[in-house]
């Protein structure tokens, strides 16, 4: 099972372009926005999609065929529908069409953006609250958070979607969670990866989940409750539990990787005394391609 870090940063990158922070002028190696690709097959399903995807594939060892155009790629599944993980759909729009699979209240909720794209292709747009199978990989949903995009309607969760097939039939309303993670199972292999960048709680789902799994992909956005300072909000509140707080719900069977790093959390530093409590835990970087045999 073959996974291919593309970008490991939470929204607005490190640096990011409007902060003078410590960590943002530190002159360590940027990190892009949060993006993860996993092979299926001869063919890459891409798991988010952020602002930076273009120049993240361009940089990657993903290359379109001599003298012509397109990438090996299946599929892009989103985990919610905040705009540091779903920009990069409007960069994808040279491709001639690809299936996007998403909770329900982010499909309508990404609805711009699916009449954007019909204009360049044959999209088609799925809700992932069933298990799905591209190629070797047998995908469930793990049901994560109520937490809404700020740019949504304070009462909104789900409208009338629009099938793929194009039907003007509405779909009728269910509570779907705004935020899911993926539990990814490579039937070739028989590993197992859960990927879940973003999360306030860790609930019984949650846990059971990361108990399941080979590797756990997990958020890794804050690393303690005082990071942004006394005058922000909680980070439960902004949908991220600080990774003090997660750490020691760890199993000791799952490898665990934290991804999605604020430009705030002293992790993105190698040399910082926090590494130290980590313990069996690791931080993801930048374009690392991992084998879990």
């Amino acid at each position: 099972m073959r996974l291919m870090f593309l970008g490991t940063a939470a929204g607005g990158a490190c640096p990011q372009w409007n902060c003078g922070c410590r960590l943002c002028l530190s002159g360590l190696p940027p990190r892009a926005q949060d993006c993860l690709a996993i092979a299926a097959g001869a063919e890459w399903l891409l798991l988010n999609a952020s602002p930076d995807l273009t120049r993240q594939l361009t940089r990657s060892p993903l290359r379109p065929p001599a003298d012509g155009r397109g990438l090996p790629i299946a599929a892009v599944l989103l985990t919610d529908a905040e705009l540091d993980h779903s920009l990069g759909l409007l960069q994808l729009r040279e491709d001639p069409g690809l299936p996007v699979y998403a909770p329900c209240p982010a499909l309508e909720a990404l609805r711009p953006f699916r009449e954007i794209l019909a204009c360049y292709g044959s999209w088609t747009w799925h809700p992932s609250d069933e298990g799905l199978r591209i190629g070797p990989l047998h995908i469930d949903t793990v049901p994560l958070s109520d937490k809404r995009p700020r740019y949504t309607p304070a009462d909104a969760h789900m409208g009338a979607l629009l099938p793929s097939g194009g039907s003007k039939a509405p779909m009728l309303p269910t509570p779907d969670p705004w935020v899911v993670g993926y539990r990814i199972l490579d039937s070739a292999s028989g590993r197992t990866v859960l990927y879940a960048p973003c999360f306030r709680e860790w609930t019984r789902t949650l846990a059971a989940a990361v108990e399941s799994v080979d590797l756990a992909i997990l958020d890794g956005t804050f690393f303690s409750t005082d990071e942004l300072g006394p005058h922000r909000p909680d980070q439960k509140v902004m949908g991220h539990l600080p990774v003090l707080d997660s750490l020691p719900l760890l199993p000791a069977s799952t490898r665990v990787i934290y991804t999605h790093l604020n430009n705030t959390n002293p992790l993105l530093d190698p040399q910082a005394p926090e590494q130290e409590k980590l313990g069996r835990a690791e931080v993801a970087e930048d374009l690392t391609v991992m084998d879990i045999g």
